[in-house]
């Protein structure tokens, strides 16, 4: 009996010596081939699988995902050559939209409000994602938010270009480059410094709580781009001196990261919490846990009050109320009118008023010269007004005119002198026989009036109030 060949190789029904190159490259050339031929199959499955269901229901297995809808073409960026289609957002399986999100709140103007604007949007896009699939549907939504003086312009002329499609400079379609455009026009110009500055000089206030405070500083920490190790120091400098006090003090465990901090505040908040409940409680539950009390009737009226309502007639505070609470007045009883309190009169060195004066001034209103078209102020010579009520520049008064005041002065003086009157009593008797409708306790120290208008060179002198100082 023959025994088989230790070097002989049996492939595909066909048996290669090793020992022969010949045999050796025809074995390698027989497995290329046949693993070509397999290769082609399995393409050609996959392409095109046959029907039978259950092959079918293994490929739908393997590819869960429905396939996607092509995408609409793009009139305003197609050409000829290429076909563009409008920029699509992939909506996740299963994800429908929430019909009761609101729409975010406009952009306010502030440069610090432009990123915070784009957050907000964000969150709105995902909350519906299948209304906001398109970008085109995103940037129509976002120029009408754009109300303020500030944005209102550059929003006016990019819905424009994207409602009418106009290829120009304010035409977008791709949601990015629309948000580096808007960030660049009303955005910070250096977000991280500015963030890092305000979070340096950030504090914390005596009544903000201590989780508020490490929640925004959190925030300005990441806009910032510090790492905790740098953000650590500030942290710890602007906590509330009192609790910073009380976790540097802290030992098990201790304070010194910024992690740990943060638990510490959050920790120190969770008691301050406690200690306020154990302190004040539920209002309602601790009144009714407390005994009866008498109280006054400003507070509390008892079931069977007294006819005057002053509460229980026997209570003390019902008979002598403390100080600073005052009793209900009785029912059907007026309250007695108060006196106002008594004026003291004002002391003055001044003479007192004429008694002529004071009579004619009761009986009948003081007569008034604006009416008079020739009554002349004392200073500007003009017409309708008082000299107190002149408004003319006194560098607009020439040396002529302050010449003739001077001359008038002098004359008044005169004419005192001449009539005798030594003594002021003496003047003021002879004061009684003025007439009324001349005597003016308002009028100014002089005044001039023309007598006849035939001759208005001949000026009447009223020395009236100029001659009792």
């Amino acid at each position: 009996m023959a025994q088989p060949q230790q070097n002989a190789v049996n492939f595909g029904g066909q048996s290669y010596d090793l020992t022969r190159g010949a045999d050796l490259n025809a074995l390698f050339a027989a497995m290329g081939a046949t693993i070509t031929h397999q290769h082609q199959t399995i393409t050609q499955l996959q392409t095109n699988p046959p029907p039978n269901p259950q092959i079918q229901q293994l490929v739908n297995a393997l590819t869960p995902a429905a396939p996607r809808v092509g995408g609409v073409t793009n009139p305003v960026l197609s050409t000829p050559q290429n076909n563009v289609d409008y920029e699509e957002h992939h909506v996740p399986t299963g994800i429908e939209d929430i019909k009761s999100f609101e729409v975010p709140s406009p952009f306010t103007g502030a440069h610090t409000d432009a990123h915070n604007f784009m957050i907000r949007l964000q969150a709105y896009f995902s909350a519906k994602p299948k209304a906001m699939r398109f970008t085109k549907n995103r940037i129509l939504l976002t120029v009408q938010l754009l109300k303020k003086a500030i944005s209102r312009h550059w929003a006016e002329l990019v819905e424009r270009s994207v409602s009418q499609g106009v290829n120009d400079s304010n035409y977008f379609d791709n949601w990015d480059a629309f948000k580096a455009e808007f960030l660049k026009r009303y955005g910070l110009p250096n977000p991280k410094q500015f963030y890092l500055r305000e979070m340096m000089k950030f504090r914390q206030h005596p009544k903000l709580g201590c989780k508020r405070y490490a929640d925004e500083f959190e925030r300005l920490r990441i806009e910032s781009g510090t790492d905790k190790d740098t953000a650590f120091f500030h942290l710890k400098q602007g906590t509330y001196r009192p609790y910073r006090e009380q976790l540097i003090l802290m030992h098990n465990p201790r304070r010194d990261t910024y992690d740990s901090w943060v638990e510490g505040l959050e920790q120190l908040q969770s008691d301050i919490d406690q200690s306020r409940e154990f302190a004040y409680g539920d209002s309602t539950a601790a009144y009714a846990r407390r005994p009866f009390q008498g109280q006054s009737a400003a507070h509390q009226r008892p079931a069977q009050a007294s006819q005057d309502n002053y509460g229980d007639p026997m209570h003390v505070d019902a008979i002598n109320p403390p100080k600073g609470k005052r009793q209900q007045p009785r029912r059907g009883i007026p309250k007695p009118a108060s006196r106002p309190p008594p004026q003291k009169k004002k002391t003055s060195n001044r003479l007192p008023p004429h008694p002529t004066a004071a009579s004619s001034s009761k009986s009948k209103p003081k007569p008034t010269r604006l009416d008079d078209p020739d009554f002349r102020c004392f200073i500007c010579d003009g017409k309708g007004h008082y000299s107190r009520d002149c408004n003319a520049n006194p560098k607009t008064i020439g040396m002529q005119r302050i010449q003739q005041l001077g001359m008038m002065v002098e004359s008044a003086m005169d004419l005192k002198s001449q009539l005798g009157y030594e003594d002021e009593e003496e003047y003021e008797e002879e004061e009684e026989f003025v007439d009324e409708e001349d005597y003016d306790q308002n009028d100014d120290l002089i005044s001039f009036q023309d007598e006849d208008p035939a001759h208005p060179n001949e000026v009447h002198v009223d020395t009236t109030g100029f001659l009792d100082f």
